[in-house]
């Protein structure tokens, strides 16, 4: 009997102590790891995205102002989607921003297949696309790089 009376006992405390635990959730007082979770989900808003961009110079040349149609790029807004002219096709691909770091990562690209004089200007473009990994701001211009050195491509917002 005795048995019996501390089993109830202790069940009755399991009991109790479960229904007075309270979640983080139902309490509305989060933990430090779940609010560090929260933040690393919150989309970081970038001037680099939803602006066309247009090349103005390409591995330290300028690119001459009343080339058409002009090479520019364009990282959208609402996905990780990127895409613009090359200066004769129309390209497009995924990219990876960490705004933070200011690092930069345009994965594969696919591109229309139109022949064009001198495509060596898109070539050169698109393989700056491949190599860029990092990026600066400056005003209204953006500059692509490779590990932080010399610039790749230099771009303007287009009017």
């Amino acid at each position: 009997m005795k048995t019996l009376k501390t089993l109830a006992l202790i069940l009755f405390s399991i009991t109790v102590i479960s229904a007075c635990k309270t979640t983080s959730s139902s309490s509305g007082i989060s933990s430090g790891k779940e609010k560090e979770r929260s933040e690393k989900t919150i989309a970081i808003p970038s001037p680099l995205k939803g602006i066309t961009w247009e090349l103005i110079e390409l591995g330290g040349r300028p690119i001459a102002a009343n080339q058409e149609p002009t090479t520019e790029i364009i990282f959208s807004d609402t996905s990780n989607r990127v895409y613009g002219n090359s200066g004769c096709n129309r390209f497009f691909g995924t990219y990876t921003l960490d705004a933070n770091k200011k690092r930069l990562t345009i994965g594969q690209v696919g591109s229309t297949m139109m022949a064009c004089p001198n495509m060596n200007i898109e070539q050169e473009f698109l393989e700056v696309l491949r190599k860029a990994d990092s990026y600066i701001l400056q005003e209204n211009s953006l500059i692509l790089l490779k590990a932080r050195m010399a610039p790749l491509a230099k771009f303007k917002v287009k009017k």
